[in-house]
């Protein structure tokens, strides 16, 4: 089940094509979502809702920390 009924922005997601974790900055009803990167890498391209899950604990802790990171350098 992808759960992606369930979708709010600023939520971290996995983004299942790229393999990486990104936060959803924009949810677009019936078709998929915007995200951005930790680095705040956002190329405003819709990906389907198939392209994304949701991130387990681990991911999102590993999203913030690098968020973190360069956010302190």
């Amino acid at each position: 089940m992808n759960m992606t009924n369930n979708i709010n922005e600023g939520q971290i997601w996995w983004n299942i094509k790229q393999n990486i974790p990104v936060r959803i900055t924009n949810v677009i009803p019936c078709t998929g979502v915007w995200f951005e990167t930790a680095e705040g890498v956002s190329d405003c391209e819709t990906i389907s809702f198939d392209s994304i899950r949701k991130a387990e604990p681990d991911e999102w802790a590993a999203y913030l920390t690098r968020e973190r990171e360069l956010r302190d350098q």
